[in-house]
């Protein structure tokens, strides 16, 4: 029972933590909380999340990648820097680009439920989508 004790009390202390989640409703976090939150919890996930998608793509994935090489000096304020999205990007399912409609459908499905999760809002227009994080391009009459 003395040899087992040890490791009885070791695979105790080893035991994970909880996944780490806001302190409560993203808007009402401060920004100390959300910028915590982002770097323990978001930016490692969302980095795991886009190297098993395409390790090529994006081999790193920092605060960078979403938020641009200024995020820091706009206080991280999305959208930041991302690619813009056409009106005709949409719906992403249906778009004939092979990459543009793999990499959409990837998003809709996984990045962006996952953010909507970590901030508590639904997906939709005016909860968690796209426009999030890419800037709309102005609709040009005529380009289409």
């Amino acid at each position: 029972m003395r040899r087992l004790l040890p490791a009885i009390l070791l695979a105790a202390c080893a035991t994970p933590e909880p996944p780490y989640e806001p302190p409560g409703p993203w808007p009402t976090l401060t920004w100390e909380q959300r910028y915590e939150f982002m770097v323990e919890v978001t930016e490692p996930e969302m980095a795991a999340m886009f190297r098993a998608f395409d390790p090529v793509a994006y081999p790193d994935v920092t605060c960078v990648t979403c938020h641009g090489a200024d995020g820091a000096a706009v206080d991280y304020a999305m959208p930041n820097g991302v690619a813009p999205l056409a009106l005709g990007d949409f719906p992403f399912d249906e778009h004939e680009d092979d990459v543009l409609r793999d990499v959409g459908v990837w998003m809709e499905e996984t990045v962006i439920v996952r953010m909507a999760e970590y901030t508590g809002q639904e997906v939709a227009v005016d909860g968690m989508s796209c426009l999030d994080c890419h800037e709309l391009e102005p609709f040009v009459p005529g380009d289409d």
